[in-house]
């Protein structure tokens, strides 16, 4: 991790909206800025694998999903025929 101090002719609290890494400086140094300009990039690999994931989490629950109703179909069929 890096910490930095940045000083300007007017200077005022810089909060991120997430946390991770910068990836990159969008403002010019001795620029002026307005409120909620983007100031700076932050590293988006971390969200987009994280993504990644949260959409295969889904597919696998929707596949479960589809798999315990063909199973359940299957009992019910089974057993109004009392071959279970």
């Amino acid at each position: 991790d890096y910490v930095a101090s940045l000083d300007g002719s007017a200077n005022a609290t810089i909060v991120s909206r997430v946390q991770g890494y910068l990836d990159k400086q969008v403002f010019t140094n001795g620029s002026v800025v307005k409120t909620s300009e983007t100031l700076f990039l932050i590293d988006k690999r971390p969200y987009e694998a994280a993504l990644a994931q949260a959409k295969a989490n889904l597919a696998f629950a929707e596949a479960r999903q589809v798999e315990t109703q063909l199973n359940e179909n299957r009992q019910v069929q089974l057993f109004s025929t009392k071959a279970i």
